[in-house]
């Protein structure tokens, strides 16, 4: 199972050096709303966003790291997300047609601490 996890933060006049600086974290990729996506479409708002990788079944310690960089600056994204759109993105991938995830008390904690919306998208090629 390989993955990412992202935080994902969207709306309109994001101030993307003030997010740069409290939260200590170096964007993956920041868009303007207005910005190319694909020859025929556009961004709809403005996206700042965090990505760690993970590989085979690193999940769970991936998660782990990826929260305890947030922790610090919880405060900030709870109030970020007071305006904008701010989730955790869970991305998994497999070749096999069947997978799934445990999340321990800590994490669920250290989540919901975060008061933010996680999506989590799975996509399996079934080739077991």
């Amino acid at each position: 199972m390989l993955g990412s996890l992202s935080l994902i933060i969207r709306g309109n006049n994001l101030d993307f050096e003030e997010i740069n600086t409290m939260l200590k974290l170096q964007p993956v990729k920041v868009k303007r709303k207005g910005e190319p996506i694909t020859l025929e479409h556009v961004m709809n708002d403005d996206c700042w966003s965090y990505k760690v990788e993970y590989e085979k079944n690193e999940m769970e310690t991936a998660l782990d790291s990826f929260l305890n960089d947030l922790k610090p600056s919880a405060g900030y994204i709870r109030n970020v997300a007071n305006e904008h759109r701010v989730y955790i993105f869970v991305s998994l991938r497999s070749n096999l047609g069947q997978m799934g995830f445990e999340l321990k008390p800590e994490i669920i904690k250290s989540l919901a601490d975060l008061n933010i919306a996680v999506e989590v998208h799975i996509l399996s090629y079934g080739e077991a």
